[in-house]
This record gives structure tokens, sequence and C-alpha cells, in this order.
């Protein structure tokens, strides 16, 4: 953090962020990502319906099968 001049980590954003995507080419998570605005989750966004719809709080923990019902 210190190299990139923030000295508290509420104020790292997604496009201090950067992930190698290949050898050649680094990109921020702002560009790689979709990010939500506030209250986008008031309907789901196009392109997390899938997923939205697989997701389950009852199933929810590291390693567990999603298509696994309780």
């Amino acid at each position: 953090m210190a190299s990139m001049g923030i000295a508290d980590p509420s104020k790292l954003t997604p496009r201090l962020l950067r992930k190698k995507i290949s050898p050649t080419c680094v990109s921020s998570y702002a560009n790689i990502y979709d990010w939500l605005a506030p209250g986008e989750l008031d309907e789901t966004p196009r392109t997390w319906a899938a997923d939205w719809a697989a997701a389950s709080a009852a199933t929810f923990h590291p390693g567990a099968d999603p298509k696994r019902q309780p």
C-alpha cells in the first residue's frame, strides 16, 4: 500500500488494484469486473442472473457444492 501512496485500507479502490491477465497485460480490477452502484441490487444485474438464481444462503460455505441441496 505504501508504494501506491495509500496509508489506510479504506482508501483502496478497484482502480488501484491490478491483476496480471497474461504475460504482457495488466489491468485494474475496475476494468476487469462489473462493480455495483449503491442500490443496484434492488434488481438483479443481468450479468449476475444465473449466479444469483443458483445462490443459496443455506448452502453457502467454503467448499460447498452448489448443486448439492441441504
